[in-house]
């Protein structure tokens, strides 16, 4: 089994997907969606593997969605050539934003303990692929944010923030477009712990390999007792309410005018104009 976006290897009991698009910050296309949920699946599967552990290669966690890739091909989804996939079938892009979700869902809801290790910029999408996972390991340099809603979109599909940092930071953070770093993330618990970056492997791989001594029916009865909790308080239908909400948001006006031009003025362009209001 190869892997173009990803790496995947085992040191013992511990499986590590390597999302390795450095050049991009490990944005993330379908192609990278499609081979993390099958590398998870190759884990979950492995009796040898206890623990998995999600990181990237490169200065930064993960930049969000890859803007320039996502969906691969608007054609497919009835758009005409040039056209944003969100001006195709309504249906198929429905359809589509579901296969999102459930990937990100799969994260959360595979048997075995997850961690990710993250450095550097952790952004939209970046920060909910991190929210997944069980745990987070995050580097002094590390930094989460979601500056979505400037560009007319409710947030990412899956919406993590007010359960990752409370209700009111969630609305302060998301409406401001504004970041926090490991040290506040570590105070909000969002993250687990904050580590020197040059330790950050290090201290990953420590903590998984504790993980992997617990025993193992032990540790997936607990994670499952745990989601479910979280569930009774409402999470799983809070995320399909919201899923629902984010997909009328990308067939607003509000949302078409903000994204006007985007295709012709480059992605760093229309970043640069997203965020210049706000500095």
């Amino acid at each position: 089994m190869s892997f173009s976006t990803i790496l995947y290897e085992r040191d013992g009991p511990v499986a590590m997907i390597t999302l390795n698009r450095p050049d991009v910050r490990n944005a993330q296309n379908e192609q990278m969606k499609d081979e993390i949920d099958e590398a998870l699946s190759k884990s979950d599967i492995d009796e040898k593997v206890r623990v998995i552990v999600l990181r990237s290669s490169g200065p930064s966690f993960s930049a969000g969605h890859d803007m320039k890739q996502l969906p691969r091909d608007p054609v497919s989804f009835g758009a005409t050539e040039g056209e944003k996939w969100t001006d195709g079938d309504s249906e198929k892009v429905r359809q589509f934003v579901y296969k999102i979700f459930r990937q990100f869902l799969k994260i959360r809801d595979v048997r075995k303990p997850t961690i990710a290790q993250v450095q550097g910029h952790c952004i939209a999408a970046g920060w909910v692929l991190a929210s997944m996972c069980d745990l987070i390991v995050a580097s002094k340099d590390a930094q989460f944010s979601d500056p979505v809603l400037r560009t007319g979109s409710t947030g990412m599909q899956v919406l993590v923030e007010p359960w990752d940092i409370g209700f009111r930071q969630a609305k302060h953070l998301l409406w401001t477009g504004g970041a926090i770093s490991a040290s506040e993330a570590l105070r909000l618990g969002l993250v687990n712990r904050v580590v020197p970056l040059e330790d950050l492997e290090k201290e990953t791989m420590q903590l998984a390999n504790k993980i992997a001594l617990t025993p193992f029916g032990t540790l997936q009865a607990t994670k499952r007792s745990i989601n479910r909790t979280q569930d009774l308080m409402g999470w799983r239908l809070a995320q399909e309410q919201h899923i629902e909400t984010w997909l009328v948001s990308q067939f607003s006006n509000e949302h078409k005018e903000l994204h006007a031009g985007q295709a012709d003025m480059g992605v760093k362009e229309f970043i640069r104009r997203r965020d210049q209001a706000y500095k």
